[in-house]
């Protein structure tokens, strides 16, 4: 995990965190893990809000000073806990980058092994390898439990906010305004009853000027937006006008993750086309994921994986 990636888990489990549905979303929850140590809620809210995250990932030498000071040992020990049990997520940069978003904040998730990832090759393969793309929208503190535990039917169940007028199923949008507009933290349901405007200001307790300027951008980001890779079996989910309905979360992937603030329109008339086969942005979407697992940073994503264990990465070099 590098400093970028630290400061979006940081920042999408603070409002899973500050949320009203908690208990329901907070999942795994650091309070229930022993071993880590942050047993009262006060302690977790200060190693969250205490400390500009991006200088505590800065180097793995800085890492470790922080581990050591009493003062912020929390604030390190729940970063590497978190970055134990949400996916490999890498920052593109600007070559990689989906050029009809315009936003900075993109993370592609590659396809590092995982237990989801070989039950989605698996049924990739008995599709013949087709598969297409599709959008994914879900307010801002959602996205730790999804990030964390996949996309998952809800319908039906105590996890369902909106309304299944097509049946129950994984809802995706053709076009990027739509997924969008569940994305919205005022989307009119009444247990959406977020706490989104509770400030998450990463700002002061940081003098780095060019932290300042990265914090201060993603501090204003409300909206989340996924890019989803679906497996094309059409035994597996229903076409409508507008969006597809999956019933088997088997059948995706979540490929890129889009975060931009409420004042910007980063998606003007963005739609599926967009990701056909052939595509420019298919194609940046495709060589990031490729580059991430098999170019010239595979080494050192797998040094980063686990830093646990693996000290290959000599203190002092800089992940940012």
């Amino acid at each position: 995990m590098n400093a970028d990636t630290a400061h979006v888990f940081n920042f999408l489990f603070f409002h899973a965190n500050v949320s009203a549905r908690r208990n329901l979303i907070c999942r795994p929850d650091p309070l229930d893990d022993q071993m880590l140590g942050i047993g009262e809620i006060q302690h977790l809210n200060a190693a969250l809000i205490g400390y500009c995250t991006r200088c505590v990932f800065s180097t793995w030498a800085t890492f470790e000073r922080f581990r050591q000071n009493n003062h912020t040992t929390d604030k390190a020990n729940l970063l590497l806990w978190l970055s134990n049990r949400l996916p490999v997520m890498c920052r593109l940069p600007p070559r990689f980058r989906v050029k009809s978003v315009q936003t900075e904040h993109q993370y592609v998730l590659p396809p590092v092994p995982t237990e989801k990832e070989e039950r989605f090759q698996k049924c990739l393969e008995e599709a013949g390898g087709r598969s297409f793309f599709a959008f994914h929208g879900s307010p801002v503190e959602n996205w730790y439990k999804i990030l964390s535990e996949g996309l998952m039917v809800a319908s039906g169940t105590v996890y369902q906010l909106v309304g299944a007028a097509h049946g129950a199923g994984i809802y995706l949008g053709k076009n990027a305004m739509t997924s969008q507009g569940y994305s919205q933290k005022n989307y009119p349901h009444p247990m959406m009853q977020f706490n989104v405007t509770q400030q998450y200001n990463m700002m002061s307790s940081c003098q780095d000027q060019q932290h300042f300027e990265k914090n201060r951008l993603l501090d204003n980001g409300t909206f989340c937006l996924a890019l989803v890779e679906v497996v094309d079996n059409q035994s597996k989910y229903k076409e409508m006008p507008s969006c597809f309905v999956v019933q088997d979360a088997d059948i995706i992937q979540i490929r890129v993750l889009f975060i931009h603030d409420a004042a910007s329109n980063p998606l003007p008339q963005l739609n599926i086309s967009n990701f056909a086969a052939g595509n420019p942005d298919t194609m940046r979407v495709r060589q990031a994921m490729d580059f991430f697992m098999n170019g010239d940073y595979r080494e050192r994503l797998a040094q980063v994986t686990n830093p646990e264990i693996d000290h290959r990465l000599e203190p002092g070099t800089s992940q940012q």
